[in-house]
């Protein structure tokens, strides 16, 4: 039988078990750069598997959780929103600028991933391969005037504060079901 093992009784080959299957090594199929194998009822074990663990997989980490308390932390203790609303060190034209900048790169990375990935189904990266290097240039330059418009008011922490909040919105997003 050409499914049967050499010795004992006749054993159906199981081709999702690389040791069973007479496959050398310990290498799995999706660790050796091989497509999965199926079984008879066209189901694999390690897709299966993968596709559970990303499903339990939560959006909530170490590194979320610790970004976002600590722009929280740096927005209370450092009175952020005092500081760019009311104080009068603040050059406002270049914060309106700086603000304008920056949100005019949040729009186009969420066109990029939300209307060309999720609406239409395509890659970004081929559909508009100006999105990316133009959300990267505009953001730079809205985040270098961010730092000169708080540089009177905080100085040297303002290296420390602006990163801190700018990851804590970033990664603050990502909680936001879709």
């Amino acid at each position: 039988m050409p499914g049967s093992s050499g010795g004992g009784g006749a054993r159906r080959r199981d081709v999702t078990n690389p040791r069973v299957s007479g496959q050398s090594g310990s290498t799995t199929a999706a660790t050796s750069g091989q497509p999965p194998r199926f079984d008879d009822n066209g189901s694999s074990d390690s897709v299966q598997s993968q596709f559970e663990k990303e499903k339990k997989k939560s959006r909530i980490d170490l590194g979320v959780l610790f970004w976002l308390f600590l722009a929280i932390f740096v927005t209370h203790y450092f009175d952020v929103v005092d500081a760019v609303l009311y104080d009068p060190r603040v050059d406002r034209d270049r914060l309106f600028f700086a603000e304008v900048l920056i949100l005019f790169s949040i729009v186009v990375t969420g066109y990029a991933i939300i209307v060309v990935e999720v609406m239409l189904g395509k890659d970004y990266l081929k559909h508009s391969p100006w999105a990316v290097p133009l959300a990267t240039v505009t953001s730079l330059i809205g985040w270098v005037m961010f730092w000169m418009c708080m540089w009177p008011v905080w100085g040297f922490v303002s290296f420390l504060i602006i990163p801190s909040l700018f990851m804590g919105l970033l990664l603050g997003i990502t909680l936001i079901p879709l």
